[in-house]
């Protein structure tokens, strides 16, 4: 059987207002489940340059890392901790993520953010929103 999945109808903007750039984020959802399971970064092409590679704070593994509670619907309780780090041969980095609840990691709450040039171009893995998850009866692992 196929399973299908979908995106957000609305993309979820965030502005930051001292610089007046908008960040747009869209997210597919497992249509079983309704867990997130893809982000994408919908990114405006860069101007000019000179050949300078420069990071854009918008795209920032930091500031992509800070937004994620908001888009995935965590309480302060949750988080991400960094369980591996690798580069492949078309210079893309891969940044795998435990999902922590409580000081438990979540099971099968994993989370791959990939990058480029450090910037982030995507998001990929399950997460589960802090509602979801009952520590207490073992749904998490220590």
């Amino acid at each position: 059987s196929i399973k299908a999945s979908f995106y957000t109808p609305i993309k979820l903007e965030l502005t930051n207002t001292s610089n007046a750039q908008t960040v747009k984020y869209r997210l597919r959802y497992d249509a079983d489940l309704g867990l997130p399971i893809y982000l994408e970064l919908n990114k405006k092409e860069q101007q000019g340059g000179f050949g300078i590679n420069e990071v854009r704070e918008e795209f920032s593994l930091n500031s992509v890392l800070a937004d994620l509670p908001g888009l995935f619907g965590w309480t302060k309780d949750s988080e991400l901790k960094e369980i591996a780090r690798n580069t492949d041969e078309i210079n893309m980095t891969h940044i795998r993520y435990q999902q922590v609840l409580n000081g438990k990691n979540v099971k099968g709450g994993q989370w791959i953010l990939h990058l480029i040039n450090g910037e982030v171009q995507s998001g990929s893995g399950r997460i589960y929103p802090s509602y979801a998850v009952n520590t207490e009866n073992n749904i998490g692992r220590p």
